[in-house]
C-alpha cells in the first residue's frame, strides 16, 4: 500500500466499520481542556455540598485553633514582659481598705495593691511568676490565686503552693508626699 493510498479507493474494496467511522469523525486531541463555564451554568448540586462542607471544615478547624491558643497561650504582657513607663501614681494610700488587695492598671500591666496596717503598701504584679495568668484575690481563703495551674499565694506575695516555683513579682513603689501610690517598675 502506498502513501497516497486510502483503504477502499481505487480498489473496489469496501471500508471496514471502524475505517468508515475514523473517516466520517475526524480524530480530537484526548488533552484538550474542557470549555470554560460561562456565568449562567448553574453549579451542581455535588459541587455545592463540596464547597459548603469545605468552608464549614475550615471555620470550624479556625475556630477551634483561636479557642486553644486562648486556652493555652498566658495573656498578652507588654515588651520584655513587663510595662515600660516611668512613675506612676494608681492610687491614694487613704482610699483603700486594709488588708484587702485592690486590682489597679500600670500602663499595660495590672497590679494588686494591699493598704498594710503600718500605713504602708504591697504592691504585686498580677501576673503569676509561672506562666503568666492573671492571678485573683480569694478573700474567703485569704490568697492570691492562679486559674491556669492553681498556684496560691500568701497575703505578702510568698508561695503558698503549686508550680509557680516563686513569689509573686513585687512593684517598685512609694508613698509620695500626697499619700499617692506611685509605682515605677517591677523588681527582677
Amino acid at each position: 500500500m502506498d502513501e497516497n493510498h486510502r483503504p477502499g479507493e481505487e480498489t473496489g474494496t469496501e471500508l471496514t466499520a471502524a475505517e468508515a467511522e475514523a473517516e466520517a469523525s475526524p480524530a480530537e486531541p484526548a488533552d484538550e481542556p474542557a470549555a470554560p463555564r460561562t456565568p449562567d451554568e448553574s453549579m451542581s448540586r455535588r459541587t455545592f455540598l463540596l464547597w459548603a462542607a469545605g468552608i464549614s471544615v475550615g471555620f470550624t478547624a479556625l475556630a477551634s485553633g483561636w479557642m486553644v491558643y486562648e486556652a493555652v497561650l498566658p495573656p498578652g504582657r507588654s515588651v520584655e514582659g513587663k510595662t515600660k513607663v516611668g512613675p506612676l501614681a494608681i492610687a491614694k494610700l487613704d482610699e483603700l481598705e486594709e488588708g484587702v488587695p485592690v486590682l489597679l492598671e500600670y500602663g499595660d500591666d495590672v497590679v494588686f495593691v494591699a493598704k498594710q496596717p503600718d500605713g504602708s503598701a504591697l504592691v504585686f504584679d498580677a501576673a503569676c511568676p509561672h506562666v503568666g495568668c492573671k492571678l485573683s484575690w480569694n478573700e474567703a481563703a485569704d490568697e492570691f490565686e492562679c486559674p491556669c495551674h492553681d498556684s496560691g499565694f500568701h497575703p505578702d506575695g510568698t508561695l503558698a503552693y503549686g508550680p509557680a516555683g516563686r513569689d509573686m513579682i513585687v512593684a517598685v513603689h512609694e508613698i509620695d508626699d500626697d499619700g499617692n501610690v506611685v509605682v515605677s517598675g517591677f523588681e527582677g
